[in-house]
């Protein structure tokens, strides 16, 4: 029976992913460390293995442009020419500081380990990961990392969040271009490691309510049960199953002036906090029956219906005090047609659902084929 290779980085919740994945039967895990031979590497060979299951360690430095090549040169030398599974698990938080205060090297840090390091890593290993029949890329992110969902305390921990954001961004974009790939990011819990333990501290908590045992098993129930269809691009709570948003959110419109500066995050907990210019209602819109039931809703109530997908409208379209909001983010469905023919065209076309972003339009016409053009009818 052929092996499933898992390559995971980062220690802590990483080793409790290695645990797991070699208890199973037929699996190699590649372990990243920052030195193959030092007393880390030694605890981990002495993990358990199940049958036909075995470890192999690479050294990476997270902060180096060259150990992540190196290590996938030594993953070819160890015999294995392919790469199953990448959980990309290195992440660095600072002690809080205000955003106005906090010193600007510590972004320039937590960028390098936990953003620049991905970027990294899927330079180093996508051939490998491209001769896997069915690959996956697991970023393994942060709540602070969504813009969509801010909180009081993000002021505190900049460099960590924002750089969780840039995670993202990556994640979001391989799995657009990358079409062959199941690529996705998830939020592990609130687990104890060294960095949830010390923020637990900081927090005033004995510990963490989630152990790295817990976690890396809903990790791991995570990847088994994911597929480019179901799972791909989006952003998941392991621990609740929650699709967290990378930047979009029902109601948020990005632009803070029609939102009647409404509940910024960052203001004096004293300022009112109120709905303002943003729409009362709102439905996840998924197929043409939620539209129907939106328009009649709103036909009976006698109220406002706005249409929005992503929200980025300056002008303020996409909201509306007290009205229906239709959320159509998640039409994604795209569709090639080959021979279109209109008053003004004629020749190949893409019919997209109105959730699809020119991205992920540009992507599936050069997977097909196609450059991506638009006209305005």
């Amino acid at each position: 029976m052929a092996s499933t290779v898992v390559l995971i980085t980062g220690v802590g919740l990483g080793n409790a992913l290695a645990r797991a994945y070699l208890s199973r039967p037929n699996h190699v895990v590649i372990g990243s460390v920052r030195d193959s031979k030092g007393p880390t590497a030694q605890e981990l060979n002495k993990l358990p293995t199940a049958a036909g299951s075995r470890l192999v360690l690479v050294s990476i430095e997270n902060t180096s442009t060259t150990d992540a090549k190196k290590a996938a040169q030594d993953i070819e030398a160890a015999g294995l020419d392919h790469i199953d599974i990448v959980i990309s698990n290195t992440a660095i938080s600072h002690p809080p500081a205000p955003l106005e205060a906090v010193d600007t090297e510590l972004f320039v840090e937590a960028f390098r380990v936990n953003a620049i390091s991905s970027v990294l890593l899927f330079q180093a290993v996508t051939g490998l990961l491209t001769k896997s029949s069915a690959p996956k890329w697991i970023s393994v992110s942060s709540r602070p990392g969504s813009i969509a969902q801010p909180a009081e305390f993000y002021w505190y921990i900049g460099p960590y969040g924002m750089s969780k954001a840039a995670q993202n961004w990556f994640t979001s974009t391989i799995n657009t271009v990358v079409t062959s790939l199941t690529a996705f990011a998830i939020h592990p819990g609130f687990v104890q490691t060294d960095m949830g333990n010390e923020a637990a501290r900081l927090g005033g908590l004995e510990k963490p309510p989630t152990t790295a045992e817990d976690s890396a098993a809903n990790i791991i129930k995570a990847i088994d049960a994911a597929t480019r269809e179901t799972t791909a691009g989006k952003f998941i709570d392991v621990e609740t199953g929650e699709v967290i948003e990378w930047t979009s959110h029902p109601a948020e419109i990005m632009a803070p002036w029609f939102q009647n500066q409404s509940c910024v995050p960052f203001a004096d907990s004293s300022v009112p906090c109120t709905l303002g210019n943003l729409a009362s209602y709102s439905i996840d819109v998924r197929n043409a029956n939620d539209v129907a039931a939106g328009l009649a809703f709103a036909k009976k109530q006698n109220i406002r219906l706005v249409i929005k997908n992503s929200g980025h409208d300056f002008n303020g379209r996409s909201t509306g005090k007290g009205a229906l909001s239709l959320w159509t983010h998640n039409l994604k469905s795209m569709e090639v047609i080959p021979a279109y023919k209109a008053s003004y065209y004629r020749g190949p076309a893409i019919k997209i659902g109105a959730g699809v972003q020119g991205g992920e339009a540009a992507a599936f016409a050069s997977a097909h084929g196609y450059r991506w053009w638009t006209l305005a009818a």
